[in-house]
């Protein structure tokens, strides 16, 4: 007897990054730094393509085993416009602040069924989910800047369980980060970045399934190599820490994981104030999800 895969779970953000409110990598390495007082629009712009679902062992999935397709083509485009503010309000120590962002997205899903020489294609453009930060505190020092965020994922959008093409994930979360940067000069040239993120989830409304919740580790080094042009490398790994609930499947009994390595690029047309960033990121883990590539365009305006 066939397994059924739900592969619409599988897809329905189209990354081997575990479905959530946040995904690692898409940021810049940079991004974690906070002003002590102003606001600012950070516009992401990512694409993903896949067209290799694995198993939890990192194997490529044999379709004598599972009802659903598996020669499938899977492309996604998400565009995150974020908005921060941080008034100069000190707050233990740090600078508190206040975030909010909404996704708008496009995802298309091929799939080919050989049994009669298919394909069938879902494709859905619509208003993805919110996630409001009230608490950012920041803490800028002469060699370290660290940084903790607390934000709430809001199902904002229309949800279908039914649907491979769902933009939005249907569901609230709790998600805490904590990381910042080391810098190894004056002028913060060289610096190390660290970021953890803890993704707490509700139950998918509609729904008694419970999906999994996730950690996240980033790890980044940039380089100024002029006043306003710099470069970097960033890797991050992502794990499910505990089983599904409420999904009666071969999905339940999996934690999935993913990793990337990614290349990026910005520039500043006018330092700190507005700029650019352009980053690729290349999947080298993918257990029980999609394994491919995506690229990051990036656009940033800052106001001190």
């Amino acid at each position: 007897m066939k397994k059924y895969f739900l592969l619409f779970f599988m897809v329905q953000k189209s990354f081997a990054f575990i479905p959530g409110y946040y995904q690692p990598s898409v940021q810049g390495i940079r991004d974690v730094e906070m002003p002590d007082k102003g606001w600012g629009v950070y516009w992401y712009n990512s694409f993903y393509h896949s067209n290799k679902p694995l198993d939890i062992n990192g194997d490529e999935l044999d379709p004598t085993e599972y009802s659903d397709p598996l020669n499938v083509n899977t492309k996604a485009y998400t565009t995150y416009p974020y908005f921060y503010w941080m008034p100069g309000f000190d707050l233990l120590g740090g600078n508190w602040g206040f975030s909010i962002n909404l996704v708008l997205g496009h995802i298309n899903i091929d799939s080919y069924y050989p049994e009669n020489d298919e394909i069938r294609e879902a494709k859905n453009f619509s208003l993805g989910d919110m996630a409001i930060a009230p608490l950012i505190l920041a803490w800028d020092r002469d060699n370290f800047f660290a940084v903790f965020n607390l934000f709430v994922g809001l199902p904002f959008s229309s949800f279908n369980p039914n649907r491979q093409d769902n933009v939005g994930l249907g569901y609230y979360a709790v998600v805490p980060q904590l990381g910042g940067m080391y810098y190894f000069d004056k002028k913060q040239k060289n610096a190390l970045m660290l970021l953890l993120t803890f993704e707490i989830k509700t139950e998918v409304r509609g729904t008694e399934e419970r999906p999994g919740d996730v950690f996240s580790f980033e790890f980044g080094w940039s380089h100024y190599f002029t006043k306003k042009f710099s470069a970097g490398i960033t890797t991050f790994y992502q794990t499910q820490m505990n089983y599904s609930e409420g999904i009666d499947d071969e999905l339940s009994k999996w934690k999935p994981q993913a990793g990337a390595i990614g290349l990026e690029a910005s520039y500043w047309f006018k330092r700190d104030i507005w700029g650019l960033t352009f980053k690729y990121n290349w999947e080298y883990l993918a257990r029980g999800g999609f394994q491919g590539g995506n690229y990051v365009l990036n656009v940033y305006f800052n106001q001190y």
